[in-house]
């Protein structure tokens, strides 16, 4: 039927009459339409949760590379620490005069005079030298062998922060 769906009757196609402007207005007022477009508090509200997600993520990578640098001091130390050892299982004859007390101030890597010397001199060196305020201990009872390495973390953790390495082993002899 010509004209139906149209809310003021017959077109004029099919011989109806013009329709007036109420009747186009009503027409129209009636109608539903989709909103487009975001409102502006919609566009705040995405805002705020992009920068609140933002800026977790940012916490979080100062985090992973805080506890990054700390893993590498704990790394080196531990090289450190294991290094002496070889070479105090390289020289088991000798275990006594390996035995040290390192404070803070970094000492220079210099030739010793005999092997025990030259290893206490790069342990000194890399502990004191290549880790951050870096101090340790050696101690030598017998066969057993226990390394305290401790270093600073306050670059790190904030003042007064400590960090340290206790490796204890039993180093025999050769038969």
């Amino acid at each position: 039927m010509p004209g139906a769906g149209i809310p003021w009757g017959n077109s004029t196609a099919a011989g109806g009459a013009m329709p007036d402007a109420y009747a186009i207005h009503t027409a129209r007022s009636h109608r539903t339409t989709a909103q487009q477009g975001a409102s502006l508090i919609e566009v705040l509200v995405a805002l705020l949760i992009l920068a609140v997600g933002g800026q977790g993520a940012m916490l979080l990578q100062a985090q992973a590379l805080r506890v990054s640098a700390a893993a590498a001091d704990l790394t080196h130390a531990s090289f450190i620490a294991y290094d002496l050892l070889d070479r105090m299982r390289a020289n088991p004859d000798a275990l006594a005069q390996y035995a040290m007390q390192l404070d803070q101030g970094c000492h220079p890597a210099t030739p010793g005079a005999s092997v025990v010397q030259t290893d206490r001199n790069d342990f000194m060196h890399a502990v004191t030298c290549e880790l951050p305020a870096g101090h340790a201990r050696v101690q030598v009872q017998g066969p057993q062998v226990s390394i305290h390495i401790g270093w600073s973390q306050e670059r790190l953790d904030g003042p007064g922060a400590q960090a340290s390495l206790l490796l204890s082993t039993r180093i025999r002899g050769l038969p």
